[in-house]
C-alpha cells in the first residue's frame, strides 16, 4: 500500500483547444493547464534543492531524506506540468514542511491518492488526474487562511 500525493497546475489557458476522448473518440473543447513559468520551475527546483533531493534515476525518480528522519520520493519527469510525492517513514514535520513549500512554489494543487500502485501506474494515475482536470471534472479547492504546519513550527 502506498500513499501518493500529485502536484498539479491550477491555472489553465485562455484558449480553447479540440483533444479527443481516447476511452469515448468524442472530440471536446477544453482550456488546457498552463505549464511552470521558468521563475515558478526555478523556484520549484530551489525548493528540492533545498530539501536535499538526489539526482533522478532513470525513471525521474528522486529521494529526500530529511533531518528529522522522515523521507520522501520525487518524481520530477515533466516537473512543468506536475510532480508526485511518494512520503516515506510517514509524514515528519520536515516533510510536511517540504510538501508546503512545494505546493506554495508554483500555485499548484494537491491530489493524494492510496493504493497498490507501481511507478507505471502511478504515472499513469497522474496523467488521469490531469486529463480530468483538462476536462473540467475535477473542481480545484483551496485552503482559506489555514496553516497546515501550526505546532510544527
Amino acid at each position: 500500500m502506498s500513499f501518493d500525493i500529485f502536484f498539479v497546475r491550477s491555472r489553465f489557458r485562455n484558449e480553447r483547444v479540440e483533444r479527443k476522448n481516447p476511452s469515448t473518440g468524442e472530440v471536446k473543447s477544453i482550456r488546457p493547464q498552463e505549464p511552470l513559468t521558468e521563475s515558478e520551475l526555478r523556484a520549484v527546483q530551489a525548493v528540492l534543492q533545498e530539501a536535499g533531493a538526489q539526482e533522478p534515476d532513470e525513471n525521474g525518480y528522486s529521494f529526500i531524506s530529511f533531518k528529522d528522519g522522515g523521507a520522501a520520493e520525487v518524481c520530477t519527469d515533466g516537473l512543468e506540468k506536475g510532480c508526485l510525492v511518494t512520503p516515506r517513514l510517514g509524514l515528519s514535520p520536515d516533510c510536511l514542511r517540504f510538501l508546503i513549500d512545494l505546493l506554495n512554489a508554483a500555485e499548484w494543487v494537491m491530489f493524494p491518492a492510496m493504493g497498490k500502485a507501481g511507478k507505471s501506474s502511478r504515472r499513469r494515475y497522474c496523467e488521469g488526474i490531469r486529463r480530468q482536470l483538462y476536462r473540467g471534472r475535477l473542481r480545484l479547492a483551496r485552503g482559506v487562511g489555514s496553516d497546515p504546519l501550526r505546532g510544527f513550527r
